[in-house]
């Protein structure tokens, strides 16, 4: 989605009262590596006087009743190729 579009569509959906979750990155790996972030979403609320950018770290510690490993953190990723809604 281009920048413009995404920008605009996320601002709406803020100035109804939806909550908007956006991944820096556009999508996660599975090489563990931090990738390039994208501006749309810090430029998403640069003008929004409400709007705040709140930074979070996720990792998945258990997985099905036990500990990750390096191996089953794959499983929980969001990676190339995948919707975020078929990798939940």
């Amino acid at each position: 989605m281009s920048t413009g579009s995404f920008v605009e569509s996320v601002r709406e959906r803020m100035r109804n009262g939806v909550a908007v979750l956006v991944f820096p990155e556009g999508m996660t790996n599975a090489d563990y590596e931090l990738l390039p972030f994208k501006s749309g979403g810090f430029a998403t609320v640069a003008e929004m006087p409400d709007g705040f950018v709140l930074p979070v770290y996720i990792w998945a510690k258990m997985l099905s009743g036990g500990p990750t490993t390096i191996q089953s953190q794959s499983e929980v990723a969001w990676s190339s190729g995948n919707s975020m809604w078929h990798s939940a």
